[in-house]
């Protein structure tokens, strides 16, 4: 399933892991992204809850940001006003058929140094600027739950950078 998923999206330099759900894979996105304890993350605050209860599990805060009023997405201008010395990442929420503005999004994370995780829970097999969603992402995790673009009733799946990446996460996620 994992090598299917790379194929489809086209990825030559990102690597595929299979979670159980969703909400695993935003978990482990941000243990990977080094989110931790005393950390906060930027989340839109118009999301699902799953992504607070993951900052949450790790021990994180949520910063709950506005969304802009054409996309539903982060409204990255606001977003700037919210980083602080604690800030350790972004979640980059796609909102149905409403992508983020990714290049914004990378460009923002590179400018306060961040880790970005991309909920791309509702946009499997949608593009961005003609890239593949989850070829371009620092982490990007999709969802396979019953109400997603594509199901296996339930599930989930991490894109990473890096095999280095790759190679924790069969281990983290038991």
């Amino acid at each position: 399933f994992e090598e299917e998923v790379k194929k489809f999206l086209g990825l030559t330099d990102r690597e595929t892991v299979a979670v159980s759900t969703g909400h695993a894979a935003l978990h482990l996105g941000l243990m990977l992204a080094g989110v931790g304890p005393g950390d906060q993350v930027i989340t839109p605050s118009f999301n699902n809850i799953a992504d607070f209860q993951a900052i949450l599990a790790v021990g994180a805060e949520p910063v709950f940001c506005d969304i802009a009023d054409d996309s539903l997405c982060l409204d990255l201008e606001k977003a700037g006003d919210l980083v602080s010395a604690r800030t350790k990442a972004l979640i980059a929420m796609d909102y149905d058929c409403m992508l983020c503005e990714h290049d914004e999004v990378a460009a923002f994370a590179e400018k306060h140094r961040l880790r970005v995780i991309h909920d791309a829970a509702h946009a499997f097999g949608s593009q961005h600027r003609g890239r593949m969603v989850g070829s371009f992402s620092d982490i990007c995790m999709f969802s396979f739950d019953p109400v997603k673009t594509i199901t296996c009733i339930d599930g989930g799946m991490l894109v990473v950078r890096s095999g280095e990446e790759r190679q924790r996460l069969p281990e983290m996620r038991l």
